[in-house]
């Protein structure tokens, strides 16, 4: 198969050993992984003298489809969260909303108290109890919105900080 400039290539291995050696007169840049690149012209040299046919070191190789380009590789990647455990706090978080009212959690309180709440839930879940029976709610949700709320409220700085280190 033959290839052009702005082709995106998945490399076979002796594709990669004859690059790593090959200087002709294109660019094969972002290269990902080793194992995928796309090819544009060398701009420091007269781009009229490049020829495709100086590509064929990538015989063998397979196109990709195009793809657009995000630059989001320093940015926190929220889609590792597992969704159990996201619906599950959600779940915890409704609860609150009824019971207290919506965000009542940011007006803060003292650290320990979230610190004791996760607890509860954590060794009922330990102890054989799954659901909470107030709610209905997987106890580890409610131990994750615990955590999630002393977090936020260390965050806007409304935590009363009682840990032991601090008493």
């Amino acid at each position: 198969m033959k290839f052009k400039v702005g082709d995106r290539v998945q490399l076979t291995k002796q594709a990669v050993t004859i690059y790593t050696a090959w200087a002709g007169p294109a660019t094969v840049i972002s290269c990902y992984n080793d194992n995928w690149v796309e090819i544009r012209p060398d701009h420091r040299q007269d781009t009229g003298a490049f020829s495709e046919d100086s590509l064929d070191f990538l015989e063998n190789s397979t196109p990709l489809v195009a793809e657009g380009i995000k630059h989001d590789r320093s940015k926190i990647d929220l889609s590792l969260n597992p969704l159990a455990a996201l619906n599950e706090m959600a779940k915890a978080f409704m609860h609150g909303e009824k019971k207290y009212g919506r965000n009542n959690y940011k007006k803060g309180m003292e650290s320990h108290r979230y610190i004791a709440a996760c607890l509860r839930h954590v060794t009922a879940w330990q102890n054989g109890e799954s659901l909470d029976p107030e709610s209905g709610n997987h106890h580890l949700g409610h131990a994750l919105a615990s955590l999630a709320m002393l977090l936020e409220c260390e965050r806007v700085g409304t935590l009363k900080d009682t840990r032991n280190a601090n008493t």
